[in-house]
Order: C-alpha cells, then structure tokens, then sequence
C-alpha cells in the first residue's frame, strides 16, 4: 500500500492544517468537515509565515527542476 502524502493547507480562519492529501477536496484548502482527517495543526510553530513554501497565501510551489544534460 503506498502512503498518502501530507501536505499544509489553510482553513477559512487562515490556520494551517498537516492533512493527507488525498483526503482534501482541495489541496490548497481545508473545509470544515476535512478538518477532523488532518493529523496536525500551526500551533507549534513559530511562523505561519513560512510554511510551507515561504510564500505568505500558502499555496504549493515546486522549485524549478534543472537537468544536468
């Protein structure tokens, strides 16, 4: 069985969510009901600022893949 990916997503109220991805409507996004799925949550964290990917709205970015060739 291969494992869900967990990924951050933010919830109306502007936290952020650890949830399996596979698990949200949205991956961007977390809604009230897929709360309860999620394994953890921003309040251990010193900045939201900055997870996951340095950008302030949270949204998924991927860095530029280069080939050696």
């Amino acid at each position: 069985m291969k494992p869900d990916t967990l990924i951050w997503a933010k919830d109306k109220a502007g936290r952020r969510h650890l949830c399996p991805m596979n698990e949200l409507s949205d991956p961007n996004f977390v809604r009230t009901k897929e709360i309860s799925k999620c394994v953890d949550d921003d309040r251990r964290l010193k900045s939201r600022d900055y997870v996951p990917s340095n950008d302030p709205r949270g949204k998924l970015k991927f860095p530029k893949s280069l080939s050696l060739n």
